[in-house]
C-alpha cells in the first residue's frame, strides 16, 4: 500500500444544489484531502420526475428532461464537464426510452440511474479546482446486500482506498456503493455522510468535516454518544454514520457554508466538564403527539407490536415513546408531514384486525415539539430530573409528555410547540 497520505489530510463532505456550492467546496480544498459530495433533494427530485413521466406516464418526459438538464449545466461552464453532462443524459434518455425498467423486478435500475447522475458531481467541482480527480463512489465502497441492508466489506474497500491514495486530491460522489460482481447499492440513509465517514476512518485522516446549510444551535462540542441523542430526530446528521468515526478515534466537526464557522465537534471525550452533567439542550422541529388509549390495552399481548409493525409498514418514523405504567394509552410523536399517514395506517389497523383494544384513538393537531436534555454525565447527577422539571414549572411550561432512556444520558420532554423557546431559555438557565 502506499504511504503518501498525509497526517494532515481531511475528509469533507457537502451537498450540491447551485453553483455557489461549487465554488465553496472548490474553494475548501487543500492538496491531500478528499471530499463528498452528494446530490441535493432538487437534483433527486428532478430526476423522479424524469423517471416517472418516461416510464410510469409512457410518454416522452421532454420537459423533465430539459429541467434536470438546466440544473446540471447551471453547476458548472466548463467544456469539458457540459461534454459529460450530455453523454450521461443522452444515456439515461436510452436507458429510460427502451423502458429498461420494465424488465426490473425490483428499483435497482432506479438506483444504478442516480448514481450515474450523482456521478456527475465531482466532475463539476473538478473544473474549478485545480489539480482535483473526480472518482465515483463506487470505484472505492465496496459492499453486499444483506435482507436489502447495505453491509460494507471493509477489507476491500480499505484496499481499494489505499490504492487510490497517493496524496492527490480526490472528490467523490457519495451515497453508492458496489457488488463485487458489479451491481450498484444505495448505502440508504445518511449514505453520502456515510462515504465520507467510511473514507475518513479507513484512511485514518485527521478529522472528518460535514458543511451545511442546515442551522444549529446545540452544544458545540459533543461526545459520540451525546451526538446519538442530539441528532436522533435531525436531518443535519443521520447518527449511524458516526460508527466508524468513533472506532477510529477520529473526531467529526460540523461547519457552516455560508460563514465557514465551525458549529460543532463530536469527538471521543467530553471536552469540557459542565457541573451539572448537562451538556446542552436542544429542540425538535414541530411534531405531532398521537396516544392511542383504552381499557381493552390492559394486559393485551401484542398491541405495541400491532401498532409500530403497521407505522413501519407505512415507513413511518418515530420519534418520541411514552407509555404510562397503568398501561393505558401509549404515546408516540411523528413529523407533522407524516401525520395523515399515521391516522390512516391506525384506522386501517383497527378495520382491518378489529381490535377491540382501541377503545378511543385520540391525537392532539396542534403542533408540540421535543425538548431534549442531554449529557454524558447526566447519570451521575442525583437529582437532575427534579431540577429540569422545576425549571420549567417556574417558567410556568406544561410538560405534555416526557422520557428518560435507560443509559440516563437523556431526557426527552414533549410541549407545546409555542413554548419551546421558552423550554430552551429556562433549562440553559442550569448550564
Amino acid at each position: 500500500m502506499p504511504h503518501l497520505i498525509s497526517n494532515s489530510m481531511k475528509v469533507k463532505h457537502f451537498i450540491i444544489d447551485s453553483a455557489y456550492d461549487v465554488q465553496q467546496a472548490a474553494t475548501n480544498l487543500k492538496q491531500g484531502d478528499w471530499m463528498v459530495v452528494s446530490a441535493s433533494e432538487k437534483l433527486e427530485n428532478l430526476l423522479q420526475q424524469l423517471i416517472d413521466a418516461q416510464l410510469r406516464q409512457k410518454k416522452e418526459a421532454i420537459e423533465e428532461k430539459h429541467d434536470l438538464e438546466v440544473f446540471l449545466t447551471s453547476l458548472s461552464a466548463n467544456s469539458t464537464y457540459l461534454e459529460e453532462v450530455g453523454n450521461t443524459l443522452y444515456k439515461l434518455h436510452l436507458l429510460l426510452a427502451e423502458g429498461m425498467l420494465m424488465t426490473f423486478s425490483d428499483n435497482s435500475l432506479i438506483v444504478y440511474l442516480k448514481a450515474m447522475i450523482t456521478a456527475l458531481l465531482p466532475q463539476s467541482i473538478v473544473a474549478s479546482a485545480a489539480n482535483a480527480i473526480a472518482l465515483d463512489s463506487r470505484d472505492v465502497i465496496v459492499c453486499e446486500s444483506n435482507k436489502g441492508i447495505p453491509v460494507i466489506d471493509w477489507k476491500v474497500t480499505e484496499n481499494k482506498l489505499h490504492e487510490k491514495a497517493d496524496g492527490s486530491t480526490f472528490i467523490v460522489s457519495g451515497a453508492y456503493g458496489r457488488r463485487l460482481a458489479g451491481e450498484t447499492l444505495d448505502l440508504g440513509q445518511g449514505g453520502s455522510q456515510l462515504t465520507a465517514t467510511i473514507i475518513g476512518s479507513l484512511l485514518k485522516a485527521e478529522e472528518v468535516q460535514f458543511h451545511t446549510t442546515a442551522s444549529y444551535d446545540g452544544a458545540s462540542e459533543l461526545t459520540y454518544e451525546e451526538a446519538a441523542q442530539v441528532f436522533s430526530s435531525s436531518t443535519l446528521l443521520y447518527p449511524p454514520v458516526i460508527l466508524p468515526l468513533k472506532k477510529a478515534s477520529i473526531p467529526l466537526t460540523i461547519h457552516s457554508v455560508s460563514t465557514a464557522q465551525m458549529l460543532a465537534k463530536i469527538a471521543s471525550a467530553t471536552l469540557s466538564e459542565k457541573p451539572t452533567g448537562i451538556t446542552g439542550v436542544i429542540c425538535s422541529e414541530p411534531m405531532n403527539l398521537i396516544t392511542v388509549c383504552g381499557t381493552g390495552l390492559l394486559g393485551s399481548v401484542g398491541i405495541s407490536s400491532s401498532i409500530f409493525g403497521a407505522l413501519a409498514e407505512a415507513e413511518i418514523n418515530i420519534h418520541f415513546i411514552s407509555q404510562s405504567t397503568s398501561e393505558y394509552s401509549i404515546s408516540f410523536a411523528v413529523k407533522r408531514s407524516d401525520i395523515k399517514h399515521t391516522i390512516t395506517a391506525l384506522r386501517q389497523l383497527i378495520s382491518d384486525t378489529q381490535l377491540h383494544a382501541f377503545n378511543d384513538l385520540s391525537f392532539d393537531d396542534k403542533q408540540v415539539s421535543i425538548v431534549t436534555v442531554y449529557g454524558n454525565r447526566m447519570r451521575n447527577v442525583p437529582g437532575i430530573s427534579g431540577k429540569i422539571y422545576s425549571a420549567l414549572g417556574d417558567a410556568n411550561i406544561n410538560i405534555i409528555a416526557a422520557s428518560q432512556g435507560g443509559e440516563e444520558m437523556s431526557i426527552s420532554i414533549v410541549v407545546d410547540e409555542q413554548d419551546a423557546k421558552q423550554s430552551l431559555s429556562a433549562i440553559n438557565t442550569l448550564l
